[in-house]
């Protein structure tokens, strides 16, 4: 899947639309839970897999994957959340998330995916 870059005439990739919209949430590479997210917005928006499958599907292909439990990816994410939601980015966070109480995983992912889905349609 690739959308056509009108300033460079190139195919640009998924890959690229996803990891250009969570950096540009203040999400650094450093961070595990990156990669992670990365991943899952891939599977989301490639194989259309829903809320109710990420505990039984999600999170253990990605444990697989990563060679961690699927409790870890779930917990990075979380963390990840957190550090966002309690650090300077809170206002950067605020941008996407219009409520005063912190997303969950689930909320988190599901908004991070419906603005790519905006940006690449």
């Amino acid at each position: 899947m690739g959308k056509k870059s009108a300033r460079f005439g190139a195919v640009v990739s998924l890959n690229y639309y996803i990891s250009k919209k969570l950096k540009s949430m203040g999400i650094s590479v450093d961070y595990l839970a990156f990669y992670f997210l990365h991943d899952i917005l891939e599977l989301l928006i490639n194989d259309g897999i829903s809320v109710k499958s990420f505990s039984r599907e999600v999170f253990p292909r990605l444990a697989a994957k990563y060679g961690v439990e699927a409790c870890t990816i779930e917990r990075d994410i979380r963390n990840l959340i957190k550090s966002l939601w309690e650090k300077s980015l809170k206002g950067k966070l605020k941008d996407y998330w219009h409520s005063e109480k912190r997303p969950t995983c689930i909320q988190f992912i599901y908004l991070v995916k419906s603005y790519i889905l905006e940006e690449i349609t």
